[in-house]
């Protein structure tokens, strides 16, 4: 695995979830690499934030234009289990709810049929 360094105010809780996460048994690569996006995000969205309010949370949680619904559901996963990791230890975090959607991919079914002129 690449080493990789959080930059945020989260960065030391950032690393503890992970190595929280591995020493379980989760490899937690994939994972990790949504984890430094939301660093990156809280860098430069919210680069004062120590606490994970409802406020950065929600706003991480919307959906990107070129995003689908499981790479969406994937990216708000991890993010949904820090704040989990973050209660667990008693810090006031919030945490995501498990309903949240990416949206549905529009399919348009054609039907073509022969007709008779």
């Amino acid at each position: 695995m690449i080493k990789i360094s959080f930059g945020s105010a989260f960065r030391e809780k950032e690393e503890n979830f992970i190595n929280f996460k591995q020493n379980f048994g989760h490899n937690y690569e994939s994972q990790t690499y949504h984890l430094l996006d939301f660093d990156r995000f809280c860098q430069d969205e919210f680069p004062e934030a120590e606490y994970l309010t409802e406020e950065v949370a929600m706003k991480w949680a919307v959906i990107k234009p070129t995003e689908n619904s499981n790479g969406y559901l994937s990216r708000i996963s991890v993010v949904r289990q820090f704040g989990k990791y973050l209660c667990m230890l008693g810090e006031d975090a919030f945490v995501l709810p498990d309903g949240l959607r990416g949206g549905g991919i529009c399919r348009l079914c054609l039907i073509f049929s022969r007709r008779n002129r």
